[in-house]
């Protein structure tokens, strides 16, 4: 028994002796709250031996019914008196004091023969107070004071409940973990002034929808819809505030509940909010109660915010989890474009990595030829309007930023519409100098998704810039510089020979790439056919620390027949197979062979898949539309999935999203986020960024 138990125990055993009375404390239904202290003859006997006892009549009494504040007499039987003092609780509720009992004088005779037992009242009533007006007045108001003092305990009672209460509702949070439906559960069990619970959140952009339910007859309102202002619950979209509504059967607004048969007499709702605004509705109330008490409020606000709170850390795991994914991601891609010195792969790797982790509707590269007046573009999807002229204007903004005395900073993205869709653009900077511009479009709405995408394709673009400048620069050494002087030399005797040792070097680097071969011994091979026409014995008096010369010597070994083509390198194999190729003799070459397996058959599939077309335009110039970049189906195929999940794949590392994916197959959304899924494990990755890379990865690996 707590501390307040026992002073209520210890005021009523008082003031029953002061007053020669029996005290007794019920609720407003006639439950005892706390038992009898007295020692009233007549009182005690009713109380212990009568079929009907005292209890039986106390719980009968009318005087629950009547609004009296103060204390007043009232006949428990005829002619056997009692005072009932209110004990003021809270919100309008009392519970009530019963003390007694009294007769008034030479009624002793009229009282007996009423009550009708064999118990020798005689003594009894000799013993019981007579009710006269000085003692009446007494009594009044002493019971007056009694209840005073009870209710100031009750109410210190009442809070100390409360707040175990609010504590035993932050247990059951803490126990039913991610189980809102246990939760919600375990709060209805302990807390009687709630018999029902609910949830709404937004099903479309100006509708909401009753999404969980809990508790008894509530069920009918599973997955009602309700639009701003639209009965109670659509009034707190509007107001932003919480509400309490008591005898709601009596309010016109509840038609919306008992169209579905569901009546509550009381009713609340709290909007459960994150820094956006509303992002659920909490709802609740009672079939039996008409009105909350003060408790019952702070109650429900209390486990309104445990709600919010499970809601928001949910939020948050899930915005932890994206971020996660997208670190990931861009370590990955950091891995990849260091893997990859290529310009034109970096380039590709940022249309496509950028489209598909913010799942856009259109990317790009612009970049500016600095030597010259063109431009080249390499995309995805469509802008909705002429991507050349588009280019241009992307060119000329961030152009005026460098000479610009506004003081932006010539990294910062920014963003612009076209035909109605938001487009961001990145500049692909290193120190002061734009290289190009990222450009992604989006169907992103809410300011914050935006400011997510500006920032990761911003952090993008830095990657990419940084990777985009090394490449240049690792393509401008000293070697590479001697060797593009004396490839250009030739090119002053014999253009048509130059062009062919340009697409001999272009196609000898990209293969050695896709072989993954040392990134010196690409750079080797593309220079041996870059330098094909010069002796070996000038090259190596030339270049002392390569491998160029050996290239040369051992491909033209393997051409002529002079060297077995097992026991040769890669390096002089490679150079061999894109000298026959570019000399239209590649199928007789390989025909006199025993053996058409390995980097043969290799060279073959590469030769056969569908290259990317780009184009370079003029800025004075008209500008024809650029082609897409096309998939790289032969790796998806080495992939161990099925031909429905590898044409998935194809479309997601097209930019597709699920919707446009769904339609291109004939199939449903449903099915395509199975297939999906069913990719992702089967390839090991968390999302569709980590997906593409580890395509790309594959295709570089294997060739």
């Amino acid at each position: 028994m707590s501390h307040n138990e026992n002073l209520v125990k210890e005021l009523q055993s008082v003031y029953a002796e002061k007053y020669e009375l029996s005290t007794i404390i019920t609720d407003k239904n006639g439950e005892v709250l706390s038992g009898k202290e007295g020692n009233n003859p007549l009182f005690n006997t009713l109380y212990e031996h009568l079929e009907e006892n005292l209890l039986d009549k106390i719980k009968q009494a009318e005087a629950y019914s009547w609004s009296h504040s103060t204390p007043y007499i009232y006949d428990l039987w005829p002619g056997i008196y009692t005072i009932v003092a209110p004990i003021e609780w809270e919100h309008g509720e009392n519970f009530y004091l019963w003390a007694g009992l009294m007769i008034e004088e030479n009624t002793e005779n009229l009282v007996k023969a009423q009550l009708h037992s064999d118990i020798e009242w005689n003594k009894v009533l000799d013993e019981t107070p007579i009710l006269t007006p000085k003692r009446k007045q007494r009594w009044l108001d002493g019971m007056k004071k009694l209840a005073n003092l009870l209710s100031l305990c009750y109410k210190d009672l009442d809070e100390a409940s409360f707040y175990n209460k609010q504590n035993k509702l932050f247990q059951h949070a803490t126990q039913a973990g991610n189980s809102i439906e246990l939760f919600f559960e375990r709060f209805i069990s302990t807390h009687p002034d709630f018999e029902f619970l609910g949830i709404a959140s937004p099903s479309t952009e100006d509708m909401y929808k009753i999404k969980h339910v809990y508790g008894e007859k509530i069920q009918p309102l599973q997955g009602l819809t309700f639009s701003p202002g639209e009965g109670f619950l659509g009034r707190i979209l509007i107001t932003d505030k919480h509400e309490f509504w008591e005898n709601v059967d009596k309010d016109p607004r509840s038609i919306l509940f008992k169209r579905h048969h569901v009546y509550p007499k009381s009713f609340f709702c709290i909007p459960l909010k994150n820094d956006q605004g509303i992002i659920a509705l909490l709802f609740g109330g009672s079939y039996s109660r008409v009105n909350f008490s003060k408790k019952s409020m702070e109650l429900a606000k209390t486990l309104a915010t445990i709600v919010q709170t499970g809601f928001l850390f949910q939020e948050l795991s899930q915005e932890n989890i994206i971020q996660k994914n997208r670190l990931t991601s861009l370590i990955e891609i950091s891995k990849l474009m260091a893997a990859t010195p290529d310009y034109k792969r970096i380039i590709y790797i940022l249309v496509d990595i950028s489209l598909n982790l913010i799942e856009g509707v259109f990317s790009a590269v612009v970049l500016k030829d600095p030597k010259s007046e063109q431009v080249k573009i390499v995309s995805r999807g469509s802008p909705e309007r002429d991507l050349g002229e588009y280019a241009k204007e992307v060119l000329d903004r961030y152009r005026s930023r460098s000479v610009s005395t506004d003081h932006i900073e010539i990294s910062t993205p920014s963003i612009e519409i076209s035909n109605g869709k938001l487009l961001i653009e990145c500049p692909l900077c290193y120190r002061d100098n734009i290289l190009g511009v990222l450009c992604v479009g989006t169907n992103a709405e809410e300011k914050h998704q935006v400011e997510e995408h500006m920032s990761f394709l911003q952090t993008l673009a830095i990657i990419g810039g940084i990777s985009l400048q090394l490449v240049e620069q690792g393509e401008g050494s000293r070697m590479d510089k001697e060797v593009d002087f004396l490839s250009r030399a030739i090119e002053q005797f014999e253009k048509d020979a130059y062009k062919k040792i340009e697409d001999a070097a272009k196609i000898a680097k990209e293969f050695s790439l896709r072989q993954g071969l040392p990134l010196t011994l690409v750079q080797d091979i593309t220079n041996a056919c870059r330098l094909a026409v010069y002796s070996p014995n000038f090259l190596r008096e030339v270049f002392l620390d390569t491998n160029i010369a050996e290239v040369i010597e051992e491909g033209k070994k393997l051409i002529h027949r002079q060297a077995e083509w097992t026991e040769a390198n890669s390096s002089a194999q490679i150079f061999a197979l894109v000298q026959v190729y570019l000399k239209g003799e590649l199928d007789a070459f390989v025909n006199e062979m025993d053996q058409k397996v390995g980097i043969i058959e290799e060279f073959y599939q590469y030769l056969q898949e569908t290259q990317v077309l780009e184009e370079e335009i003029t800025i004075s110039a008209p500008v024809d539309p650029v082609d897409k970049i096309d998939s790289i189906t032969s790796t998806i195929k080495e992939l161990k999935l099925s031909p429905r999940e590898q044409e998935v794949l194809d479309l997601v590392i097209q930019g597709l999203n699920n919707k446009e994916i769904a339609e291109q197959l004939y199939i449903s959304g449903h099915t395509v986020k199975n297939h999906v899924t069913k990719i992702f494990q089967k390839l090991e990755v968390p999302d569709r960024a980590h997906a593409i890379s580890k395509v790309y990865r594959l295709k570089h690996s294997s060739g």
